[in-house]
């Protein structure tokens, strides 16, 4: 094999290996960003704190856990 068809080969190699991490990863992302954004929705955007818009609603923080526990085990 000349040089050129090697690298093009590993070229072609590489692309379809980024397509299947791509099949896999970007629906987990966007799936945690769409939980991230609703989370968001429970607590009042210009406080710097996390206080919740809404005391009653103090069940979120267990939501909030398992999304923490989630992205860090990388799951």
């Amino acid at each position: 094999m000349a040089v050129g068809q090697i690298l093009l080969q590993k070229r072609l190699t590489f692309t379809e290996l980024a397509i299947e991490k791509e099949k896999y990863y970007t629906p987990l992302l966007i799936k945690t960003n769409e939980d991230i954004d609703y989370l968001k929705s429970y607590f009042v955007p210009k406080e710097k704190n996390f206080a919740l818009k809404n005391v009653n609603e103090i069940l979120v923080e267990e939501k909030i856990l398992k999304l923490v526990r989630r992205t860090v085990k990388g799951v």
